[in-house]
């Protein structure tokens, strides 16, 4: 690797910070490749630090404002970062149940001996001719009632003003 280095390159960048070049070094720039390569990067960098307009001041937002967002910030990627756990088992329950369905629809086609046990009398469903109700145990009420709270505290809960 080849490093190019011009003699007056400290004095190119010296006439540059001060914000005169002199005629002399201007004509060096013009045919010293580093040099004007020095002159490029320096304009490139001034015209980068100036405000689009002259007139236009550069605008910073309320400290208040930031630490508002920065907060706000924080707590969305805290809360992403809590619930990922969540979305993942929640992921995996939903491919679980897509992957299982086959299997339990063949399963019960097939009118298990411990459908039975389950608190229905009767089994299968187009036998119970509309008397469905008198087909439940009180083991199947039961649960059904206690279904039906958990539901309505659920939705009580979650639908509640904080």
């Amino acid at each position: 690797m080849k490093t190019q280095y011009c003699e007056q390159e400290h004095a190119v960048i010296t006439a540059l910070q001060s914000g005169s070049l002199p005629d002399e070094l201007l004509a060096h720039v013009g045919v010293c490749p580093v040099c004007s390569e020095i002159l490029l990067i320096s304009e490139c960098l001034r015209e980068e630090s100036m405000p689009a307009n002259s007139n236009d001041e550069l605008y910073l937002p309320d400290a208040s404002v930031i630490w508002r967002k920065a907060q706000a910030r924080a707590r969305e990627e805290a809360i992403g970062r809590a619930t990922l756990p969540i979305r993942i088992v929640r992921t995996c329950a939903y491919a679980l149940a897509i992957l299982a369905s086959p299997w339990l629809a063949f399963q019960l086609s097939h009118a298990p001996s411990w459908m039975a046990n389950l608190g229905l009398k009767h089994f299968p469903w187009p036998e119970m001719d509309g008397k469905w109700l008198a087909t439940l145990t009180g083991t199947t009420l039961l649960g059904i009632v206690a279904t039906v709270v958990c539901m309505g505290l659920s939705s009580w809960y979650m639908l509640r003003e904080k």
